[in-house]
């Protein structure tokens, strides 16, 4: 089996939905959805049978999923894991917008101590993909909220971003792209009263199975940081929450 398409460049939270997979009857028709986001050459090498293997292993974690999740999420699990490919390929569009971004009616600096804002799209393409995940990325996921923006009956309306050393998009790095998050809460949490300040920030610094968190109170807001990288960046993640309050 060679088919003559593929590769189409599609916006992973722009692809279709696994509702739509579903309703496919055809295995050409299935054929034709997944090789949009793989290059012709790869679709080319694969054997009629682990085509079908494929084409029945998206259908399975589509099954598992909510009916509004991207197909493109089980089409990009099933090739890397299953079938041998590699991110070569697979063909998407992945922009990694820079500078400043507006999440809410929040600004989050594009760079702050070394670190770069996650955008709001580039989350959306992040979350597409690895909504379907190896068991071993399950606490990973697990640690990210999918809604940047939330009403909670503890904190009131919280805004987040998520922030990031890597250049390249996450969509490609994967599940292990979280270095640090910044949040505008309304709650403040009792576990920074009295603690060391950094910059002006308190701080708790984390250790080898915890997270630093840092907060201030300004502009009427509670502001929060948190490093995802073992504890070992206090001083960064209270400079992210200064330069997060510098734009609000």
């Amino acid at each position: 089996m060679a088919p003559a398409y593929g590769g189409s460049a599609v916006r992973p939270s722009e692809s279709r939905a696994c509702e739509g997979y579903a309703d496919l009857m055809t295995t050409q028709e299935q054929l034709e959805v997944v090789g949009q986001f793989l290059t012709a050459d790869y679709l080319a090498s694969l054997d009629e049978n682990v085509m079908q293997e494929v084409l029945n292993n998206v259908a399975y974690e589509c099954s598992q999923g909510d009916y509004d999740s991207p197909v493109v999420g089980a089409v990009v699990n099933t090739v890397l894991s299953y079938a041998g490919a590699t991110w070569d390929d697979i063909v998407l569009d992945l922009p990694t917008p820079r500078g400043d971004t507006v999440i809410g009616d929040v600004t989050f600096p594009g760079e702050a101590r070394g670190l770069r804002v996650v955008s709001q799209a580039e989350f959306d393409d992040f979350w597409a993909v690895h909504w379907s995940y190896p068991p071993e990325q399950g606490a990973c996921i697990g640690q990210l909220n999918r809604d940047l923006v939330s009403e909670s009956n503890i904190d009131g309306m919280s805004v987040q971003a998520y922030y990031t050393w890597e250049t390249e998009p996450i969509t490609k790095v994967g599940c292990g792209f979280p270095t640090a998050a910044a949040t505008r809460s309304e709650g403040w949490a009792r576990m920074l009263d009295g603690v060391p300040l950094i910059d002006g920030v308190a701080c708790v610094p984390g250790g080898s199975h915890s997270n630093d968190t840092c907060g201030l109170r300004a502009n009427g807001w509670t502001w929060y940081g948190w490093d995802f990288e073992d504890g070992d960046h206090t001083a960064e993640t209270a400079a992210l929450v200064n330069a997060v309050v510098a734009v609000n």
